[in-house]
């Protein structure tokens, strides 16, 4: 249980995930007004953050297939 746990909070798409909507939020509460320029700031954050997560989710799947391709390889036919 605290191995998984460990896992998860290493994982750098939730620091990533984290990490924008912080940024988004600070953004949104500490700014004098929300100005065009700053919500497409947020909105260029997010997105960004956004993209990241699912480039390293297709890295992840890559990773899988390759492995279980791998292991179809070596079992004897």
């Amino acid at each position: 249980m605290m191995e998984k746990l460990k896992e998860k909070l290493s994982s750098r798409k939730l620091w990533a995930a984290v990490l924008a909507g912080l940024s988004a939020l600070i953004m949104a509460l500490c700014g004098e007004e929300l100005t065009p320029e700053s919500v497409a700031a947020m909105r260029c954050a997010v997105t960004a953050a956004i993209a990241y997560i699912f480039g390293e989710g297709a890295v992840d799947v890559a990773r899988l297939i390759a492995e279980a391709v791998g292991a179809q390889e070596k079992e004897p036919q």
